[in-house]
């Protein structure tokens, strides 16, 4: 049992903590601080993770470079000599360059152009027949066509000034053929005539086989 002035002594003490400010204060403040704890708890738990962006791979060596048109590489490779494709490469290039500071186009539909105004349309064959030797004239494939002028114009171009670059003198050639004043041109003229004067060969090459 607690005497009575001991009884005394903390009521009046209870009653000075109930109505103590500071106390009050800390009773306030314990709720707003519980409160904050479970919203920053619940932040945490809600908030999604960080993503973390993978490097790009690095492109793998040997990639192939973007294929050029059969034009083009065909006229690489009938300049290409002793297996040196690189230097052809920049012989061509030099050619288109000046090609295109002339005409202001195109450089490859130029050269596109070029190639298709020398390409002859027939060959002529020799056929022997006893102890002679006709000459016939034999039709052509696209592509046969295609390689003869493209080696009838880096011919004419090899003929040029040898002071100047390979390059410049085959862009030289190519204008030459838009004009209508090139070796290349002369020599399909040259073919067509001797197809058409050997037209009737044909006929006798049919006929020997016929029978």
């Amino acid at each position: 049992m607690i005497p009575g002035g001991c009884r005394s002594g903390v009521r009046a003490w209870l009653s000075m903590t109930r109505t103590s400010p500071a106390v009050s204060t800390i009773k306030s403040m314990a709720p707003m601080t519980s409160m904050r704890a479970m919203t920053t708890t619940a932040a945490a738990t809600s908030a999604p993770a960080a993503v973390t962006e993978l490097p790009l791979k690095a492109p793998r060596r040997g990639v192939l470079a973007p294929v050029e048109s059969p034009l083009v590489e065909a006229f690489v490779n009938n300049i290409m000599k002793q297996g040196k494709k690189t230097v052809a490469r920049r012989i061509l290039s030099d050619a288109l360059k000046l090609i295109q500071i002339e005409t202001s186009k195109n450089p490859t539909t130029v050269l596109a152009a070029a190639v298709e105004k020398v390409e002859p349309l027939f060959k002529m064959v020799g056929v022997k027949r006893g102890a002679k030797s006709i000459q016939t004239p034999t039709p052509l494939t696209e592509r046969q066509r295609r390689r003869t002028a493209i080696i009838w114009i880096i011919e004419a171009a090899q003929a040029r000034n040898k002071r100047d670059p390979a390059g410049i003198r085959i862009g030289k050639e190519v204008m030459a053929v838009l004009n209508d004043d090139s070796a290349a041109i002369q020599k399909r003229n040259q073919i067509h005539k001797s197809s058409l004067v050997n037209r009737s060969n044909v006929t006798l090459v049919d006929r020997r086989v016929r029978k």
